[in-house]
């Protein structure tokens, strides 16, 4: 009588092998007809699996089975339970939706967080050289370093404002790319990082001739290139 509730049988309706797999969804049929072709065999089970009421309302079950034997251990038959547990499954379902939300929102705060303290270490890093530049400094040098210090300020803004854009992005979709030019980019980098590469006596090359340009969030192919030159 049980078994008739869950499944809302009709009066009269009698089970079989032949319409058995009908209360199974569709994508767990074949779950069902192994386990019941195991336990067959000699082996106990117990699943969870997404049935179908006699009207094809889906629910969640948990069903326990074990192997009758004969007293010549011969396996007649099957016995086994089944009950509703759609309101347990469903709680776990969006338990584990959430959970890769949060973990999803975690992955894209900590890119954020190491975006920002490295693009804003370069600018801060040149910024104190060129201060300290500026304290022994001829009068020529002192007009190139002040110069310098607009060119920091001007970049300083610019990625306070991919930052705000970047965090606008992480709500936004892959639609939201668009045609990046590599070598804007790079130009950018290295004015951000002129004073250390001047410092270090680096040489940089580049050549995007065969791919001037690509669909790319442009903060990312920024950070990416900084990465790559510092």
């Amino acid at each position: 009588p049980e078994a008739r509730r869950i499944l809302r049988t009709p009066k009269g309706f009698i089970p079989s092998l032949r319409n058995a797999m009908g209360f199974f969804a569709a994508e767990y049929q074949d779950l069902a007809a192994k386990t019941f072709y195991e336990c067959g065999s000699g082996k106990s089970f117990s699943v969870v699996i997404k049935m179908l009421t006699y009207d094809k309302q889906p629910f969640w079950a948990k069903a326990i089975g074990t192997p009758i034997y004969s007293e010549h251990d011969e396996i007649l038959g099957i016995q086994g339970v089944f009950q509703d547990i759609s309101l347990e499954k469903i709680k776990e379902l969006n338990l584990e939706k959430s959970l890769r939300t949060i973990e999803s929102q975690n992955s894209r705060m900590f890119n954020f967080a190491y975006i920002v303290s490295h693009n804003l270490r370069s600018h801060a890093s040149n910024l104190n050289l060129t201060m300290e530049l500026l304290k022994d400094a001829s009068v020529e040098d002192e007009k190139d370093l002040k110069n310098n210090l607009f060119k920091i300020s001007d970049s300083l803004n610019a990625t306070v404002e991919h930052l705000n854009e970047i965090v606008s992005a992480q709500n936004k979709s892959l639609k939201e790319k668009e045609p990046v030019h590599f070598s804007e980019i790079l130009k950018s980098v290295l004015n951000t990082l002129s004073l250390r590469i001047r410092e270090t006596g680096a040489d940089v090359f580049s050549e995007f001739s065969e791919v001037p340009t690509i669909e790319y969030v442009p903060f990312y192919l920024e950070s990416i290139l900084m990465n790559l030159i510092s």
